[in-house]
Order: structure tokens, then C-alpha cells, then sequence
């Protein structure tokens, strides 16, 4: 119910704003600045930031706004880069969309961008509300709204630019936004790189971190693509019985400590010692740094291992078999000294790729025991064969 009365906000929403920008668009003539708007989560801002930097180099005389949501809580990520000039975050959940709205409707710029590879009606919706000269953005796919949907914001844009499909690495795909926007065509993705943002003797006298260890995030946005418990433990057990003195720093959000108490059931008592929970106990921040000084992650496909290749830490991550040639494995169109790409264990499922086909987030049709099956059919061996290449590598 709640999700049908949200679709017709938008649409009723979307009427008043076209109808509106058909008659502001005299006043915008002389308005200057750029504005990038992009909703994403921070895996996606982080996979986002080599594209993003290059923002500067094509407007360069320009003032750059980026506008973020509220509640994806990239906004201080976004200050710490220095890639734009001011930073806005809007409301956009349930009635709140209004007030962040009104807050659009107010800013004025010379071209206003979506820079969101996979639009929304939502992120249409506000670059409607923006008074501007000039409307740019990617060629929607369809994995967030309908073809209608997606014809009809078209019409919104003065120009769309074509990039690569669903199938497309990321990286790539912004990329070839950046040379579609550019004159330039010689940019070339590469992994993204955040540079610390804290000392590390700092981050470990704050959370009290030993000497030796990996990061384990075993939650993640919903609990349907969580790898099991009880294997990773039995990966645990085999890293604990190999390293005597790595210790395991467990990550998540507030309410993702049940996952560990799962995991913990099925570990050696003796080595339970050597796992630390800072499971909701860190600032975004402290967690980026946190990774960055880890001997390696192992994840569920989560925000934590976009940061891993950004911070220059390997990473072994559990990922969903839809996320196949998007998301992982990483591809790149130039090498950079010391990049470091997650190596990404699937189970090759048939079905991979089917959020290309209209299987919209939270609306899983495989679901076995509360997991879908392309996590579930994930093995221990396949995950302790990357774990061990990883501490081959720091030997």
C-alpha cells in the first residue's frame, strides 16, 4: 500500500514540476554553476569518485553543487573528496520528499546533471524541480524504472548521453559518461582511490585495534543476500587455524550484531577471543580508515568492499550472481601502481544478470530458506580458495 501511494505522489509530482519547468525557463538564462545530482548508496558514490573528480576538469570556471540524499549518508564523504563546492542534502523518504523538493525548486544553475547510471523517477523528479539552463544525463536502464517511465523522463533532458547496458562494469559506464560530457575522450576509468582521512595510529588508539587483522562484514542491505552463518564461520575457524596472531574486526550497522551471534555459535571456543565486534561503533570515517588498515576484507556484497578498492585493501566478497559483470569482477581501462580490485565469489547461476530483467529490489523469486539461491550455493571451499590467495600475497 505504502509502496502504491508513493508511485502516485511521483506521477502527480512529476506533472506539476513539467508543467512548471515549461514556464520558468526564461528566468534560468543567466543563471551560472553546475549541479550533480546523484542518489546512491556509498558503495556506488565510492565506485562513482574516479569518474567524479573529473567534474572539475570539464567545468573548470564553474562551481560544482553536488545534491545527495539524506538518508544514504554520503554527504560527509562527499565534503572530504574536494571535488565539489558545496554539498546539498535533500529529503526523499516518504513525505519528506516534498520538503527536499521545495528545497530543488529553489536552486538555480547554468546545467544541472543526473549522474545516476541507473535513474529513478525520484532523482527525475528533483532535477525537474532545479530551475536551469540545460538538463544532462545517462541513458536509463530499466532495472529501476518501466520503459515508459523511462521514455517519458527522457523528455525532461536536453541531452542524453549513451553509455554501456546493464552488463556494463560501473567503472566503465562512468567513464564513458565523462567522455560524453567532454571534448576530452582520453579519460579512462581506473579504480576509484580515497586518500586517508585520519592518521592510522589515531583510527587504532580510538578503536583499540591490535596489530593484526581482517575485517568480516556479515550484514548488508536486506538479510536475503547475507551468506550463511555457519559458513562462515567454518572460513573463520580455517583463517584462525592458519594465522595465530590475525585477529577479526567484525563491522555492520546498528542491528546486524545478531549475524555475528549466529556466526560466533559454530567457533572454536578458544578462538572466539580473537573476534572484536565494532558492529555499530564507528563513524563512517573511523570505518573507511578502519579498512584501510585491515590485512584484507571478507564481506557480503556491501559498501565495505567498494571502500576496500579505494583504500588499497584486498578484498573477498560474497556477491549475488545479478550483480555479474555490473558490479564484479572489477574491470578497469587503466592500470594504476598498487590498485586493488575485490576478488568475487559467485555461483554462476543461469539466472545471473536478472536485475536487468524487471526483478526490482526486495522481490527475490528464489528465495530458499530466506536466502536466495545463487548466495546459498556459494561453498566454503570457493570462499577459503580467495582468502588463502590473499594471504599468499601478503606473505
Amino acid at each position: 500500500m505504502k509502496h502504491a501511494v508513493s508511485n502516485v505522489m511521483n506521477e502527480i509530482l512529476f506533472v506539476l514540476l513539467f508543467v512548471r519547468m515549461r514556464l520558468v525557463h526564461r528566468q534560468t538564462l543567466n543563471s551560472k554553476g553546475i549541479l550533480l545530482i546523484r542518489f546512491s548508496h556509498i558503495g556506488d558514490f565510492v565506485l562513482w569518485l574516479d569518474a567524479a573528480k573529473e567534474f572539475r576538469h570539464i567545468y573548470p570556471e564553474e562551481k560544482i553543487t553536488f545534491v545527495c540524499d539524506r538518508y544514504k549518508d554520503v554527504c560527509m564523504l562527499a565534503e572530504k573528496t574536494g571535488y565539489f563546492d558545496e554539498v546539498i542534502v535533500l529529503r526523499t523518504r516518504g513525505i519528506g520528499r516534498i520538503f527536499g523538493i521545495f528545497k530543488a525548486m529553489r536552486l538555480k544553475c547554468r546545467i544541472v546533471i543526473n549522474a545516476d547510471p541507473s535513474r529513478t523517477v525520484l532523482s527525475d523528479l528533483i532535477v525537474l524541480a532545479v530551475q536551469a539552463q540545460e538538463r544532462i544525463a545517462q541513458k536509463a536502464d530499466t532495472t529501476r524504472m518501466s520503459k515508459r517511465q523511462v521514455r517519458r523522463s527522457d523528455g525532461v533532458y536536453h541531452r542524453i548521453i549513451r553509455c554501456g547496458g546493464i552488463h556494463t562494469m560501473e567503472l566503465i559506464r562512468n567513464a564513458q559518461f565523462i567522455r560524453g560530457l567532454s571534448k576530452d575522450n582520453t579519460f579512462c576509468a581506473a579504480v576509484p582511490q580515497i586518500a586517508p582521512l585520519l592518521p592510522q595510529s589515531e583510527v587504532r588508539k580510538t578503536l583499540h585495534l591490535p596489530d593484526r587483522y581482517f575485517v568480516l562484514c556479515p550484514g548488508g542491505e536486506v538479510p536475503q543476500k547475507y551468506w550463511d552463518a555457519k559458513k562462515y564461520a567454518a572460513v573463520l575457524n580455517k583463517i584462525f587455524a592458519q594465522e595465530r596472531s590475525l585477529y577479526c574486526i567484525v563491522v555492520g550497522t546498528t542491528g546486524e550484531e545478531n549475524e555475528l551471534q549466529k556466526i560466533c555459535q559454530h567457533i572454536n571456543t578458544v578462538e572466539k577471543k580473537r573476534i572484536l565486534s565494532r558492529i555499530g561503533k564507528t563513524s563512517l570515517i573511523d570505518y573507511i580508515e578502519l579498512i584501510r588498515c585491515a590485512a584484507f576484507l571478507l564481506s557480503n556484497d556491501t559498501s565495505a568492499a567498494h571502500i576496500a578498492a579505494a583504500t588499497g585493501t584486498q578484498a573477498v566478497v560474497i556477491a549475488q550472481s545479478w550483480d555479474w559483470g555490473r558490479f564484479y569482477p572489477y574491470r578497469v581501462e587503466q592500470h594504476i601502481q598498487k590498485q586493488c580490485c575485490p576478488r568475487s565469489v559467485h555461483a554462476h547461476k543461469a539466472c545471473a544478470g536478472c536485475a536487468a530483467y524487471g526483478i526490482r529490489p526486495g522481490r527475490f523469486p528464489c528465495l530458499v530458506d530466506g536466502r536466495v539461491l545463487c548466495i546459498r550455493q556459494i561453498m566454503v571451499e570457493q570462499v577459503m580458495a580467495q582468502v588463502q590467495q590473499v594471504l599468499e600475497t601478503r606473505q
